[in-house]
């Protein structure tokens, strides 16, 4: 592994992300972990369940990483693809 100047500050909401997933809409089953962050390789509808509860449907651009905390992510309104989530 590389050297990590960084290691021994905090993680908090406003730090760079340090782990990221590609992710598929699945109609169960949660994401592999809560998303600080998500982002898409296309214009277009995700469908998600936010971390506290709650489902909407968000239209997102592609690159724009959009500050979310997601648990899941539904295939049913979701056009987007190339779904990624960033922690």
């Amino acid at each position: 592994m590389p050297e990590d100047r960084f290691d021994s500050l905090a993680n908090s909401l406003t730090a760079p992300a340090t782990r990221a997933a590609a992710v598929t809409p699945v109609a169960t089953g949660n994401l592999p972990f809560v998303s600080r962050a998500i982002q898409t390789r296309t214009d277009g509808f995700v469908d998600i369940e936010m971390a506290a509860g709650g489902r909407v449907t968000l239209w997102c651009q592609r690159g724009i990483p959009y500050p979310l905390r997601v648990a899941r992510i539904f295939p049913g309104g979701t056009t987007a693809t190339g779904i990624v989530i960033l922690d």
